[in-house]
């Protein structure tokens, strides 16, 4: 893992993601989750979230592949509602942080319409936040299913983490909203085999 340029698109429309350390900080600190667990994640996998879940968004499945390959890295779990209620633990390949680019896809669905959906997500490393992302999806119908695309570019191969140091040692904190309303959050700790 290392500071590197992001980028997250949707079928019809690609937009460049903020990635800047210093607005993703005052955009931290303007949550509406003030309820929420300390943003670490920090403790360990079963941590309980409740009181986050949302009424109408629904994460389905993720996958990474090679972005230059189209070859499948990794696929989550069928995601149930409790991915908002506790963190999750995931085994990705360690080949993965090799790849020069990663397309990651989500799927979800969602029961109401969502007029400005987007994610923020924070890349923590032994509870300090190394990285903070901004995805934009926009306008989703009521009763949709949907699958968003952002490819994620990596750093120069010399300025990556070792997959030691980070395997089970960083947590990616995911906060999902629709405009200014928080709709939930989630935790994944990342293992890599």
């Amino acid at each position: 893992m290392s500071r590197s340029e992001y980028k997250g698109f949707d079928e019809k429309e690609e937009k460049e993601a903020d990635v800047s350390m210093e607005s993703a900080a005052k955009e931290l600190s303007n949550l509406t989750l003030a309820d929420s667990k300390d943003s670490t994640g920090g403790g360990g996998e079963g941590e309980d979230m409740k009181g986050e879940r949302p009424a109408d968004l629904q994460i389905n499945w993720m996958n990474m592949k090679d972005a230059s390959t189209g070859r499948l890295m990794w696929r989550s779990a069928n995601w149930g509602p409790d991915i908002y209620e506790y963190e999750k633990s995931e085994h990705l390949p360690k080949a993965i942080l090799q790849c020069r680019s990663v397309s990651r896809e989500i799927n979800f669905s969602s029961r109401h319409e969502l007029r400005s959906f987007h994610i923020e997500q924070y890349v923590y490393l032994h509870g300090h936040c190394i990285e903070q992302w901004s995805f934009h999806f926009g306008f989703v119908m009521p009763g949709s299913t949907n699958t968003w695309q952002q490819v994620i570019a990596a750093a120069a191969p010399d300025q990556m983490l070792d997959p030691t140091l980070l395997s089970g040692n960083v947590t990616f904190e995911t906060h999902f909203f629709d405009g200014d309303r928080a709709l939930c959050k989630s935790v994944v700790r990342l293992h890599y085999d």
